[in-house]
């Protein structure tokens, strides 16, 4: 069951932050908070983008890299 927690951020947020960490694997989660304010002007806390990396299994580095690859050589 696909059950969310009331205090998730919001599906849209959760992708954005998903895409943007994908696309730039080696970043941390301060400057993926950063630069996701910056860019497209999403407010979320360094803890935020922790939180979906947890839900979305790719708290580490190795981990989003290898995501990363792997979708882009299904793509």
């Amino acid at each position: 069951p696909n059950i969310r927690h009331k205090n998730c951020v919001d599906m849209a947020i959760e992708k954005a932050v998903v895409q943007f960490s994908i696309e730039h694997p080696h970043l941390g989660q301060q400057k993926v908070a950063m630069k996701l304010t910056e860019a497209l002007g999403i407010d979320i806390s360094p803890n935020g983008v922790r939180s979906v990396w947890l839900r979305n299994n790719m708290n580490t580095t190795a981990l989003r890299v290898e995501k990363s690859q792997s979708l882009q050589k299904s793509a």
